[in-house]
């Protein structure tokens, strides 16, 4: 913009010359009104009504809006009526926009606060309804009350543009959309809206169908349907071929299928279909064939009884998601969609039994399957990678889990599954980048297949975890036998909290634990398994256990970068089984009533300090003076 400081004006209209403008906090302005006027100074900070700025020689000043400077210098190339190769389309855009602003923009003049607020619901109503189109006004100069009240009309649309409420992602922002909101000729709407570039927003509660629709072949924004009471079909729209937009269908209570859409072969962003109570097929979508760009949201409908319809679709570049469907009982329809860009989600669906259908191999995010309760079985035979977090949440009735081909994980989440028993589907698993947690699932009670070598773990190929891995909570859990290849542990493993864990000796080949190692809250475990075992980056934490009696097990840990805590073990009575030499922490030991011999720690050459407590010998730890002489780390 020209000059390079331009002229401004203080308060809530500086804020909104930020907008319009492209002001931005540090440039310099001119201030015109108020009693700073004439002033120059610099934008420090803004707000929806109030602009900080710092005035030469005054110092640091909130403004009050007072008046408007002229907009002579606003961009000419960007009002033009005939910008250079602009198409057919785009100049039919502007001249709407100019009939629109022509209109409307005299009523506006400098507002209040409240003033404001009757703006933002001014700014609902939709533009060009049912009205005649009149030719584009020629661009006049006239006065500054003129412009200043043309300039705040625009303003206070843009403004009100963001409290606009419906269905997620939104209604569009009224300043960027048609909107037919009852009566006035349809087809006229369909002529002047699909070709605008505008967002095409379809929202009448009295609308029955859409009539004979429209010859115009393509949408060049989004299709909305919204709202609209009677409306049972999408016939009207059997001559759109390309929406190059969003296609939202979003709380049509009485729509039943999408029958219209059949031509529909190309839409360009996400399909939002939700909240339609008698939505039963959706069948009119099979001309949509190969790679889909956007999202694919289907939520709420409740008697959407299968996905016939996306049989064609082979990739989504954004999310797949089926929420809270009601009637699908298994994912028939998406038989040829092999690769998800985005998430996967399959939550809330009160009938599904299975993944019958679902041929899916690559998921870019996450796969998250939650809150499902007929889900018995997860079966699916394709998927080889999950770039996020594969998460299995929550599902009642499911008992087993089967991911054969799956290689590659991010994380895995097994959590509230109270009747899963299997886990051995995991078998091809090789990494996890983050995490893997198995937690609160009531009824599981081992991971492993029958027998005890590795080939017959539930995760034999799995040699690497590159964050956690927490065992917890599972009232049933016996043995945890089914990490016998795991080598190598990036972050913290936790065993904590399960109640029947008799044995911890599935980590045959565990050699280090780059985190905390945690086994604690364990009553009747009576055994370590961790022969392997050399280096712990954290603390080694032992507590909770009523059977436990030595530290047999960690026979080769040589090295604690933390603390070693040895707590609540009412059987233990030595620490022999081990041979530590460093500990860098501090050595904890208390509450084990029975412990008296700690010779095993005759090997440490160093370590960080010895927390005892001799004022109740019977049960607690009260270290020899070798120990307390030993040198620190």
């Amino acid at each position: 913009l020209q000059p390079r400081i331009p002229d401004a004006w203080d308060g809530t209209i500086l804020q909104r010359a930020v907008m319009v403008r492209g002001l931005h906090e540090g440039e310099e302005v001119n201030v015109v009104g108020g009693l700073y006027s004439g002033q120059r100074g610099r934008v420090i900070s803004t707000t929806p009504r109030r602009v900080r700025v710092h005035i030469a020689q005054v110092g640091e000043k909130i403004l009050m809006p007072s008046s408007i400077a002229p907009m002579d210098d606003v961009d000419e190339a960007e009002e033009s009526d005939n910008p250079p190769e602009a198409s057919a389309d785009e100049a039919e855009e502007e001249e709407q926009e100019a009939d629109e602003g022509e209109s409307d923009g005299n009523e506006a003049e400098e507002s209040s606060p409240d003033a404001d607020a009757d703006d933002d619901n001014t700014g609902r109503i939709a533009s060009k309804a049912d009205s005649s189109r009149s030719p584009s006004p020629q661009r006049t100069t006239g006065s500054a009350e003129d412009r200043s009240g043309l300039v705040f009309f625009v303003v206070v649309t843009l403004l009100s543009a963001f409290s606009l409420s419906g269905f997620v992602p939104g209604l569009p922002r009224a300043s960027e959309s048609f909107i037919y909101s009852g009566g006035g000729d349809l087809k006229g709407f369909f002529k002047d809206c699909f070709v605008s570039g505008k967002r095409c927003v379809i929202t009448d509660g009295s609308l029955l169908s859409l009539g004979k629709g429209s010859a115009v072949s393509r949408v060049r924004n989004d299709l909305i349907l919204q709202d609209n009471d009677k409306l049972k079909t999408c016939q009207g729209l059997e001559n759109v071929t390309a929406v190059h937009g969003d296609v939202n269908v979003v709380r049509n209570p009485a729509l039943s299928s999408l029958k219209g859409l059949e031509n529909l072969v190309r839409i360009d962003d996400d399909i939002n279909i939700v909240g339609n109570v008698h939505l039963k097929q959706i069948g009119a979508l099979k001309g949509l064939v190969g790679r889909h760009p956007g999202d694919i949201n289907l939520h709420g409908n409740p008697a959407l009884g299968s996905l016939n319809g996306l049989g064609g679709i082979t990739k989504v570049g954004g999310d797949f998601q089926c929420t809270n469907l009601e009637a699908i009982t298994d994912l028939t329809g998406i038989q040829n969609l092999t690769d998800v860009d985005g998430s996967v989600r399959l939550v809330d669906n009160d009938k599904l039994t299975s993944f019958k259908g679902a041929r899916i191999e690559t998921i870019g995010q996450n796969f998250e399957t939650s809150q499902n309760p007929k889900l018995e079985h997860i079966q699916e035979d394709a998927l080889k990678s999950v770039g996020g977090a594969l998460m299995v949440i929550d599902n009642d009735l499911l008992t087993s889990i089967n991911f054969r081909a799956l290689r590659h994980v991010n994380e895995l989440v097994l959590v509230g599954n109270d009747k899963l028993v299997d886990t051995s589907g995991f078998q091809l698993l090789e990494k996890v980048e983050g995490s893997l947690v198995i937690e609160n699932n009531a009824a599981i009670r081992d991971l492993q297949m029958e027998g005890t070598t590795t080939e017959t773990s539930d995760f034999k190929r799995l040699r690497n975890i590159h964050g956690n891995l927490r065992v917890a909570n599972n009232a049933k859990l016996r043995t945890v036998q089914g990490f016998m290849g795991l080598r190598t542990l990036g972050g913290n493993l936790e065993v904590v909290g399960n109640p029947s864990l008799a044995a911890c000796g599935g980590f045959l080949t565990l050699s280090s634990v780059g985190g905390h190692l945690t086994i604690t809250n364990n009553p009747v475990l009576g055994a370590l398994g961790f022969p392997r075992l050399e280096v712990i980056g954290g603390s080694l934490t032992i507590g909770g256990s009523s059977t436990l009696e030595t530290l047999a097990g960690l026979g080769k840990l040589r090295e604690i970068r933390g603390d070693l805590v040895i707590t609540g073990n009412d059987e233990m009575y030595s620490l022999d089984g081990t041979a530590i030499e460093m500990i860098l922490g501090q050595i904890v030991i208390s509450g084990n009533p029975k412990l008296n011999n700690v010779g095993a720690l005759k090997t440490l050459k160093c370590h960080g300090g010895v927390k005892g407590h001799a004022d109740d010998k019977e049960t607690d730890f009260l270290p020899p003076t070798w120990l307390t002489k030993l040198p620190k780390c």
